[in-house]
């Protein structure tokens, strides 16, 4: 699968400029993802860009993820959240309705970054679909999550 079967070039520019993104020196994308882990617990940082892009909000998940609204990042559960997001990485874009102006947003990018979308497209996905081109990285370091205001939009598992 083709980069540009998955990804518009204003959620690749935003997914690489901030590091969730990558690609491999056979020039195969992937998404960079971190899980932060305790002794009883975990959560998997995601952008929450990428969660707009696949059309989900933080009300579409629990109430025990937290939210870093300073840098637009959602802290999902690992035991209720994870697997959710993992399914719409698997299903993207199977069902693709982007609602994405394309010549606007390429307006938006300039000439250069035109340019550059332009010899990354057609870049290949490490693996068959989003969901394998997800490498993690753990972190133990989990202090600074419980700081972030709960999901209080997000649903009861009860």
């Amino acid at each position: 699968m083709k980069l540009e079967d998955v990804l518009d070039p204003l959620s690749c520019a935003g997914l690489v400029h901030e590091g969730y993104a990558g690609f491999t020196e056979n020039n195969e994308f992937f998404l960079n993802l971190r899980m932060f882990y305790d002794k009883k617990h975990s959560w998997l940082e995601v952008p929450i860009h990428l969660l707009a892009m696949m059309k989900l909000l933080p009300n579409d998940f629990s109430k025990y993820c937290y939210i870093d609204r300073e840098k637009s990042r959602l802290y999902l559960d690992e035991d209720i959240d994870v697997g959710m997001f993992m399914k719409a990485c698997y299903d993207w874009p199977k069902n693709i309705n982007r609602g994405i102006n394309m010549s606007k947003a390429m307006e938006f990018l300039g000439d250069d970054a035109i340019a550059e979308w332009n010899t990354i497209k057609d870049c290949k996905l490490v693996g068959e679909s989003l969901v394998d081109s997800i490498q993690f990285k753990t972190n133990s370091e989990t202090d600074f999550i419980k700081d972030f205001a709960k999901n209080d939009k997000g649903q009861s598992i009860h």
